[in-house]
């Protein structure tokens, strides 16, 4: 054997299995190294999985509270025509807020303005 082989301790015996069964005259593996896995590794793995997701949770359910419930809750809010005076009922008018803004000269400018070539070169010495 290599001295450093990549193979595990456990493949190792299902080789020398195989092996020794291959010079008693038997074709192939033998039937122990064919054997599926015990069910106490399949109930083992996912104790592991659980316990994985359950240190997770805590950092998902943070990132929920905090970056996906603001961004869910400003979408909502533009698809009305948002009343800020308390007791005031808010009219829905669902995409009419994105479309009154494709047709506004005065955003375009804006998008011009932050995101022109100007403002590209300022970028690209900002990453050097």
């Amino acid at each position: 054997m290599r001295p450093f082989s990549r193979r595990s301790t456990a493949q190792r015996s299902r080789l020398t299995l195989s092996s020794s069964s291959s010079q008693t005259g038997s074709i192939g593996r033998s039937a122990s190294a064919l054997r599926p896995f015990s069910r106490s590794f399949s109930r083992r793995r996912r104790k592991d999985v659980l316990a994985a997701y359950l240190f997770l949770a805590p950092g998902f359910a943070l990132f929920a509270l905090v970056i996906l419930y603001p961004i869910a809750r400003a979408f909502q809010i533009s698809l009305y025509h948002w009343a800020i005076a308390p007791g005031t009922p808010s009219e829905f008018i669902g995409f009419g807020n994105y479309s009154k803004a494709l047709h506004d000269p005065i955003f375009w400018r804006g998008l011009v303005n932050a995101g022109g070539p100007g403002k590209r070169k300022s970028w690209m010495l900002l990453r050097i």
